[in-house]
């Protein structure tokens, strides 16, 4: 499959991939039997190389996997520079909403940018 992700955007996929599974208490193989269940041809060394970003999914994977570790659309596609269309039907989010449910965020870093965005918009 040719790449249309830069080297940052599968690393970034990669570690949040990573961490999903995590929450999930799943491991990649986990994922891989999760998805072959599901009707994809997925194999164990493409699972390995999404999770260490030296490869990229297709679209359809990363949708697949963001039902399958029920997470909500964009979650993990965001990081390879695609959003589902069906994320465009979720009612839209203010900018405190997203900041508080960014999770690549620290707790610090949440208050800081709150804190920056309040005084940039006058709060």
């Amino acid at each position: 499959m040719e790449r249309t992700s830069t080297d940052e955007q599968r690393r970034s996929f990669a570690e949040a991939l990573k961490m999903y599974l995590q929450r999930a208490n799943m491991r990649p193989a986990d994922l891989m039997r999760a998805m072959q269940a599901d009707g994809f041809a997925v194999r164990q060394a493409s699972v390995s190389q999404w999770t260490t970003g030296t490869s990229e999914p297709s679209r359809h994977f990363v949708y697949a996997m963001e039902r399958l570790l029920n997470l909500q659309p964009g979650l993990l596609s965001r990081h390879l520079g695609y959003l589902p269309t069906f994320a465009v039907s979720i009612s839209p989010v203010d900018v405190e909403t997203a900041l508080l449910a960014d999770d690549r965020l620290t707790p610090d870093q949440r208050q800081l940018l709150l804190a920056t965005y309040r005084t940039l918009i006058g709060l």
